[in-house]
């Protein structure tokens, strides 16, 4: 019953997070959480978001399908809270302190 109950919330979850179903409530000013993979990077601020047709890294290129590098994604851009200095170095990582983070 426990293992049919994490299916149904993972299948209501896939539905949820279609672009389609999303796409409304994606105003700047929004509070969005953001987790890239296994980095948490907590709480962030939406400024824009737009589709666009993504630039393929040439390291990644030979990963990807044809249909990947033709399709059209949603970008988000939101304003993050990132370790102080981590910036300077081009490489921001999320705070591990609240009190001093910057960006």
């Amino acid at each position: 019953l426990t293992k049919e109950m994490e299916k149904k919330r993972t299948d209501i979850r896939q539905i949820v997070n279609k672009p389609d179903n999303i796409v409304p409530f994606l105003n700047p000013g929004r509070l969005l959480y953001m987790v890239d993979g296994v980095v948490d990077w907590g709480w962030g601020i939406l400024v824009h978001a737009g589709r666009r047709k993504l630039e393929v890294d040439p390291r990644r290129k030979s990963a990807m399908t044809e249909e990947e590098e033709d399709e059209i994604q949603w970008i988000v851009d939101v304003f993050l809270p990132c370790e102080p200095g981590s910036l300077q170095e081009n490489t921001p990582i999320p705070p591990t302190s609240s009190n001093k983070a910057e960006g």
